[in-house]
């Protein structure tokens, strides 16, 4: 017997010797490194990347047996403690004695990452003990020598010497020992930034290593995984380092979300209720770490009035902010905060109340909110212009609240602060005063003439990429943004900021699934890469610079939701010209769902959905025909939803003097078929087969995906989790095929040479809403939050009655439509569930919305009573079935 305790000793000695060897000598890289989509894995070396420009929780209410839950302890700062972190290891050491995996934590990895790292390992089966010292584990396995482990995690701080990582990257290496025994080190680089917040390179290391064990960070609040043990073996290596030093993700608390509620300070029901706060805070911790695992380093939103003015500038509810920054820090994560200067669109929490008062009144009221605002720890504030997107300020005093914003930004909080340039068409300035040089320019790109340390966000909306035709906003297309970066770019930092989803009657809200967006993402990216590598990007003595990133606006994640803004992000982490275009985008979408039964069956499936959608929403081809004018002649056009704004702004458009732009791409309406040339020509021959193919190729992307999940329900080996993205899928695409089906029926009703009506096609079309509103329900008993948090009427901080799935479990856009194809009613606020002064351009505005709407109906005979554009009972939830069918 101390024969065989001896043994143990020496195993025991020789073991950590060997693993102190693998971690000094930096370990090189096994031969079986394999290409990670998210970054290029190269042996030895990172991508080949001239210097950069500059310089973290398991999930809540889980659908499926493979999802984690959330069991984060916080101290009373509602930060991670350490002490947190080490509870394994400082608990029985007999009970830990076989753990299977060491975990030894050498570098500055963020506690809060490390927190989420160690449950996901734990959810998966894993029994872990961590270590702050090879000594700590030396003494450990000595005194321990019966105790097994089948692997081991090293996380270190990378030097200069060590690896040629730049700011944030991360390596990954793997060695098997001959005793079976799997030594894995994770190396990272910390932000470049004066304020780094732990090494982040480590973090995202971390959650690297994880998807190479099989997870998966999908939906932002549920990761999956197969239900088989860890193959740590499996592990390959990767080295990877970000392109662009700027990965930020923007939360658009304009529309009631998941998280609007909490990020005002408030509870899940819109309440001022601390304890039902704080019931929010673990499914933000998983937010973060979703973050994380998809590449993105910053995250955002914008600040609301909340009906409460006690409260919306107290210091208790910027303290609460305070701890949401501080657990984003924890992650290794920066926060950005919106505060728009005098904008009154949407409740906008605003700097200055009045544009018209003194400027000396007006900076003093900035001062002090500003003050406030990043009182909470934001590392970062970003400014929209103008009282509305479509209303500009003065550019004097407009330049002078925006350096005076940067002078008590950067000097008293050493944060940084951007500006976003909207969209928003025919901005032009005429007559200006104190700014030279601004005749003529959009207003939107006003910024120019500011301190050249702001920043300046590119910002893009719906699907449309740079180089498409993009009937939206009064634009044909977003090419101007594209020679905006170009032009702007090293002058000062420039940002890309599209959107991941626009909601406002385009897209969720339908709901319509539209893949097509991950994809326009992933092609703008390629373009601005393809600009900085030909020397585009900046002029003069700034040609052949690099945009610094790229800031995603977001709004939701259900209806599958959540793959539009994983594909983004990972698309800007490592950018590169490497491959064609298509099969990088494959490549990326396969990786992401490898690991799962018929994967690659599904990442086709999804590329070949964008495609078509691609072709037919935003091209308006049928059969590979040629791309005609599309306006009014695209699918996207006929099915998004209308409502009383998209109605009133695109009759505004025609009207000299009011600053309103159509805010999506319009149709040819159902009364536009009563006129000969709609009927007889732009219908039957550019219309009508758009809807046709669309239904067709979308009941078919339908039928294919059952056909899959089919297969699948009958292995025992699949798992809830990876059923459960499938489900979603079906039940998605389902919804977008009756969705085409329903709109074909209603013009099909609408559009007969004699003007006959077939009751038939009525009855039908009406049979799809009915069917619809089964697959809305199916869908909703599977969110990952409680639907009345996202699907009900109900008060919440926007400018909306209802939360943002509403119009999804209503179908309110189908039952408008059913409407006005029957009702033949003209008037543009038919069916009107939205409060016009708040949505539009704000109340107080030189033209509210209610003047918008008096002046159309003024200009505009024969719309019927403007008296329904006034104001909504939000008391009220309506009955569409009642309204338009007259059934109670």
């Amino acid at each position: 017997m101390k024969k065989l305790n001896a043994l143990f000793w020496v195993c025991a000695c020789l073991l950590v010797l060997a693993c102190e060897e693998f971690v000094d000598s930096g370990a090189d890289f096994p031969e079986n490194t394999v290409n990670d989509p998210l970054g290029q894995s190269v042996p030895g070396q990172t991508p080949d990347r001239d210097e950069q420009i500059e310089g973290d929780a398991p999930p809540l209410e889980s659908s499926g047996e493979n999802s984690v839950d959330n069991n984060t302890t916080r101290d009373a700062e509602g930060g991670q403690n350490d002490s947190d972190i080490l509870d394994l290891s400082e608990t029985d050491s007999e009970q830990h004695a076989d753990s299977s995996v060491f975990v030894v934590v050498l570098g500055d990895l963020p506690p809060a990452a490390l927190n989420s790292f160690l449950s996901y390992l734990e959810n998966a089966g894993e029994r872990v003990r961590v270590f702050r010292s090879l000594e700590e584990e030396r003494e450990f396995s000595l005194e321990h020598v019966d105790g097994v482990h089948r692997a081991r995690i090293v996380f270190r701080d990378a030097t200069e010497h060590e690896t040629l990582l730049h700011s944030e990257g991360f390596r990954i290496a793997r060695e098997l020992n001959d005793d079976g025994v799997v030594n894995i080190l994770v190396e990272g680089k910390p932000k470049d930034d004066p304020r780094p917040y732990h090494n982040i390179g480590l973090g995202f290391g971390a959650f690297r290593l994880l998807e190479k064990l099989g997870y998966r960070f999908f939906h932002p609040l549920e990761a999956i995984r197969m239900e088989h043990a860890i193959d740590w073996t499996a592990v390959d290596a990767i080295e990877t380092s970000p392109r662009w030093p700027y990965r930020h993700v923007s939360i658009h608390t304009k529309h009631p979300l998941e998280f609007t509620d909490m990020l005002q300070g408030l509870d899940q029901r819109s309440r001022n209720n601390e304890a039902g706060w704080r019931e929010l805070l673990p499914e933000w911790e998983t937010y973060l770490g979703w973050l994380l695992a998809n590449g993105a380093n910053q995250v955002g939103w914008s600040l609301q009035r909340t009906g409460e003015h006690d409260f919306d500038y107290s210091e208790e509810r910027f303290g609460r902010l305070a701890e949401i920054v501080e657990i984003a820090h924890s992650f290794g994560i920066r926060v950005s905060c919106g505060l728009p200067l005098v904008q009154k669109q949407q409740r906008a929490w605003r700097l200055i109340d009045d544009e018209n008062a003194p400027l000396d009144t007006q900076l003093e009221q900035l001062r002090t909110r500003t003050r406030l605002a990043m009182s909470a720890g934001f590392d970062l504030a970003g400014v929209s212009l103008g009282t509305s997107e479509f209303t500009a300020t003065d550019p004097g005093p407009t330049i002078d609240w925006l350096n005076a914003l940067y002078d008590i930004i950067e000097e008293e909080f050493g944060a940084e602060l951007s500006s976003t340039a909207h969209i928003t068409a025919e901005q032009e300035l005429e007559n200006v005063e104190g700014v030279e040089g601004a005749e003529g320019i959009n207003f939107n790109f006003i910024t120019r003439f500011s301190n050249e340390n702001i920043r300046t966000s590119a910002h893009t909306v719906q699907h449309y990429a740079l180089d498409d035709p993009a009937p939206t906003y009064g634009n044909d297309s977003f090419q101007h943004m594209r020679d905006f970066m170009r032009e702007e770019a090293g002058k000062r930092r420039v940002h890309f900021g599209p959107e991941a989803a626009y909601w406002v009657s385009f897209d969720v809200d339908v709901p319509l699934f539209l893949p097509v967006y991950a994809e326009r993402r992933f092609h703008d990216i390629r373009l601005i890469v393809e600009d900085e590598d030909a020397g585009l990007i900046g002029e003069g003595e700034h040609a052949g610079t690099q945009i610094t990133g790229q800031s995603l606006f977001t709004t939701g994640w259900e209806w599958g939701y959540w793959f539009n803004e994983v594909i983004s992000s990972r698309a800007a982490w490592a950018p590169s010209q490497d491959k064609p275009e298509r099969e990088d985008f494959r490549d990326l979408v396969t990786y992401l769902f490898e690991p799962f039964p018929e994967g690659a069956t599904v990442a086709d499936w999804i590329i070949d959905l964008a495609d078509a959608q691609h072709e037919l929403l935003i091209h308006g081809q049928v059969g590979g025909s040629d791309n005609w004018d599309v306006v009014e002649k695209n699918a996207q056009a006929y099915l998004q939803g209308t409502e009383t704004w998209d109605a009133i702004s695109e009759l505004a458009e025609s009207i000299p003097g009011i600053p309103l732009k159509a805010t999506q791409p319009t149709r040819l309406s159902p009364f536009e078929l009563l006129e000969p040339r709609a009927r007889y020509d732009v219908y039957p021959n550019r219309v009508r087969p758009l809807l046709i193919e669309s239904e067709n190729r979308f009941v078919q992307a339908h039928t294919n995906l059952e056909n899959v999940l089919a297969s699948l329900t009958h292995s025992a080996e699949v798992g809830a989790g990876w059923i459960g993205v499938l489900e979603e899928f079906r039940d998605a695409i389902e919804i977008t095929a009756l969705r085409a089906e329903q709109v074909r029926l209603l013009y099909e009703y609408r559009s007969d040479p004699l003007f006959q009506l077939n009751e038939n096609l009525l009855g039908r079309a009406q049979a799809v809403l009915d069917r619809g509103l089964d697959v809305s329900a199916r869908r909703e008993a599977n969110y990952r939050v409680d639907a009345e948090r996202i699907a009900a009427w109900r008060e919440n901080p926007t400018a909306y009655p209802f939360t943002y799935l509403w119009s999804a479990r209503s179908l309110f856009y189908w039952w408008r439509d059913e409407g006005l194809f029957t009702h033949m009613d003209p008037n543009p606020c038919y069916m009107n569930v939205i409060d016009p002064i708040d949505i539009a351009l704000g109340e107080e505005s030189w033209m509210t919305a209610a003047d918008v709407a008096a002046l159309v109906f003024e200009r505009i005979p024969g719309l019927g009573e403007i008296t329904d554009c006034m104001s909504v009972d939000e008391s009220i939830e309506p009955d569409f079935r009642a309204i338009v069918r007259d059934v109670q």
